[in-house]
């Protein structure tokens, strides 16, 4: 296992803040240092401080490996690439890359988990409408968007075998997983509010309300992604939701 030297990464642009080092004050003449001369309640009330120092250093040295995976798995494919070619898209060696991600695997779940916290940070900015129904047509609108954005990621899906939610499930990881749950109980509790407001029909479940509008955005989803990303995913999301809310039939139909 290797360990690189600070030039290297900066040499490689990795976001590496690492805090700063505890300055060390030894005893004076007269066998009493500085440090030793604070209270102790005062000496300990800073040791928080540089722990989440330290923390926020790693967080952000983690999160820009993640990202010069997500270009490696995007150029190369996932089955294609290594942990050697992580490791040298991020500047770091192998041995740094194995302190922070066990495998490739790993850090492909784990960088799903964090775009997935980017999707719902968008989503919730963008879902801000008093009325249910457009609110929901924002939750829509806005997942399109940031997913869109991000089409070469979920391509890997396609490259692994994914074919359905519970493929997505196996693949993405129990925290990823987790998040995705977290965004259909959004959708449940805004078409729950819609039922209340009268805006949706109250004689079905809102559950199965839910799984018709989400299986529906991933069906668009899988097929953007089968057409080889061609157009704006977010350019259909109003087309679904009108056939969502309106129903597929044409309205010459008697």
């Amino acid at each position: 296992m290797t360990t690189d030297a600070p030039t290297r990464e900066k040499r490689a642009g990795v976001a590496a803040r690492r805090p700063p080092r505890a300055r060390s004050r030894g005893a004076g003449a007269f066998g009493s240092g500085v440090e030793a001369s604070r209270p102790a309640g005062e000496h300990h009330a800073r040791r928080p401080v540089r722990e989440c120092a330290r923390d926020e250093a790693r967080g952000a040295y983690r999160e820009a490996i993640l990202s010069a995976a997500e270009r490696v798995f995007a150029r190369s494919g996932f089955h294609a690439t290594r942990m050697a070619d992580v490791a040298r898209e991020a500047g770091v060696g192998v041995g740094t890359l194995y302190n922070y991600f066990e495998s490739k695997e790993v850090i492909f779940s784990d960088l799903l988990e964090l775009r997935h916290r980017e999707l719902r940070r968008a989503v919730d900015a963008a879902a801000v409408a008093a009325d249910p129904v457009e609110r929901l047509q924002q939750i829509v609108r806005s997942s399109f968007t940031a997913i869109g954005e991000k089409g070469e990621l979920l391509a890997v899906f396609l490259e692994r075998g994914a074919a359905s939610e519970n493929d997505m499930e196996r693949l993405i990881g129990d925290c990823a997983a987790r998040q995705y749950g977290e965004f259909l109980s959004l959708l449940e509790k805004t078409v729950r509010e819609a039922v209340r407001a009268g805006k949706i029909r109250g004689d079905v479940e809102p559950r199965l309300i839910v799984s018709a509008l989400s299986g529906a955005m991933n069906g668009a989803i899988y097929s953007w992604l089968e057409r080889g990303r061609r157009g704006r995913l977010s350019s259909v999301a109003d087309a679904l939701f009108d056939i969502f809310l309106q129903g597929a039939g044409s309205s010459k139909i008697p």
